[in-house]
């Protein structure tokens, strides 16, 4: 078995993460998980999503440097395909665990968490999103969602992902110095 794990990054680059610091503070928390791991076993890989799809920005590597520049090229426009993002996140780790026998496979949603966008003309963001959750629950070991909306904005939406996800919410406020205690832990 390969040692270290499989860390999916699943990034919102939509419109409404352009506020006054969501992507910047989502591209801080990834920059910092990412440093936090000492071994240099973890493998990497990030996901995008805005406009009506989802894509690959990184393939799995163990280069913190390649993720950290991957995360800097992300801006923030279009909607929210919140369930194309988690579908697309699945089918990586689903494809990478098939091809390099990689058991621990964490997926990291960094989002303000408003998918408006189906997978298909005419369907219902809100159940496309919860069924991409459960693909997306099927294929990582372990999952965290950080919920980048300001503080005075609902956070029912990501606290439900993290529900259908088995995973744990945390606010972008606290995430950063929370994850990077577990990693000194770890």
């Amino acid at each position: 078995k390969p040692g270290g794990r499989l860390v999916v990054f699943l990034v919102d680059a939509s419109e409404s993460m352009a506020g006054r610091y969501q992507l910047a503070a989502a591209r801080e928390a990834a920059v910092g998980l990412l440093r936090s791991d000492k071994t240099g076993h973890d493998r990497v890989a990030m996901v995008s999503f805005q406009g009506s799809e989802a894509r690959v920005l990184l393939n799995p590597t163990r280069s913190s440097v390649r993720a950290a520049h991957a995360l800097t090229e992300v801006t923030a426009a279009g909607s929210t395909p919140l369930a194309a993002g988690l579908a697309e996140a699945a089918r990586l780790i689903r494809f990478d665990g098939m091809r390099s026998g990689q058991t621990a496979r964490v997926l990291i949603v960094l989002s303000d968490g408003r998918g408006n966008v189906p997978l298909r003309r005419g369907g219902d963001a809100a159940r496309d999103v919860a069924r991409s959750a459960e693909e997306a629950r099927r294929a990582a070991t372990q999952a965290f969602v950080i919920d980048t909306a300001p503080a005075e904005q609902s956070h029912a939406d990501m606290r439900r992902l993290a529900d259908e996800l088995d995973g744990s919410y945390h606010w972008i406020g606290s995430a950063h110095r929370e994850f990077a205690n577990q990693g000194a832990a770890d």
